[in-house]
């Protein structure tokens, strides 16, 4: 059977007065659930303790029955509560949500940021969004309609570049493997150690949807990770949207080279994803 695609979509306030803080939604499902998704939204914003209703296909998804997924919003004068979310794909239309507030830097700003979504170390989505503050003494209770959407596919052929000797890396995309059989991750994974990996990985490369790169002690001098993200960075040149997504675990952080700009980079805290 054909397996169903999982998206993610986001629900973030317009515009919000700098200090109050704003629900932020984010729903996990396959196309099939979006009518039942669209309704419960609708309920969610008015009462959080509205109840999510059931959706099941009985069909298999992208992601594997009991996959744990770590959210983890990014945007540049913005406070999130909680910093980072861990939910599960257990239906086929899952819901998680947090609150964001606008620090007294954000005033009379569009902030633009990002919700990615993680398998373990492995970005399966990103969801980007814009949030417009404002100076106001009163904090109005929004609505619905005070609500903007972003909307996201989970990736598929996902290229991951890391060391031989990353064995926290390794854990990890072996553990997306099993939850996503990700066909970019299977060759990443099997064939990394073949003389012909970095001839092979250029060509993959092409058809992939994203390129993350597993930035640590060891990947941050070895030979062929530098080139294959080199390679990758040029393939970036040629997309719309971002290609090249740097991750890191280790602290303190392994300074990158000035082609990799600091900024770029997401920290995943990896005891938090850990199964």
């Amino acid at each position: 059977s054909v397996e169903e695609a999982v998206y993610f979509t986001g629900y973030h306030p317009k515009m919000v007065p700098v200090g109050k803080w704003q629900l932020f939604v984010c729903y996990m499902h396959v196309k099939s659930a979006v009518s039942a998704m669209r309704k419960d939204v609708i309920s969610f914003i008015d009462d959080v303790d509205h109840q999510i209703p059931p959706v099941v296909s009985h069909k298999e998804a992208w992601l594997k029955f009991g996959t744990k997924i770590t959210l983890i919003p990014k945007a540049p004068g913005l406070v999130f509560n909680p910093p980072i979310v861990t939910c599960w794909w257990s239906d086929d239309l899952n819901r998680a949500h947090f609150y964001v507030r606008g620090k007294r830097e954000s005033v009379n700003r569009e902030v633009k940021g990002e919700l990615s979504a993680f398998v373990g170390l492995v970005q399966v989505a990103s969801l980007p969004f814009t949030i417009k503050f404002y100076e106001s003494k009163s904090h109005p209770q929004l609505s619905f309609r005070d609500y903007d959407m972003s909307h996201a596919k989970m990736y598929r052929n996902i290229i991951a570049s890391f060391a031989l000797e990353d064995s926290e890396a390794l854990h990890h995309l072996l553990n997306a493997l099993v939850a996503t059989g990700d066909e970019g991750l299977i060759n990443s994974i099997l064939q990394r150690d073949q003389a012909d990996w970095l001839k092979k990985s250029k060509r993959l490369m092409l058809s992939a949807e994203s390129f993350q790169l597993f930035w640590s002690q060891y990947s941050a001098v070895c030979p062929v990770v530098r080139q294959e993200w080199e390679f990758a960075k040029q393939i970036e040149t040629q997309r719309e949207s971002r290609f090249v997504r740097p991750i890191y675990w280790e602290t303190p952080f392994p300074v990158p080279p000035p082609e990799l700009p600091s900024a770029d980079f997401t920290f995943a805290p990896v005891r938090e994803m850990r199964d």
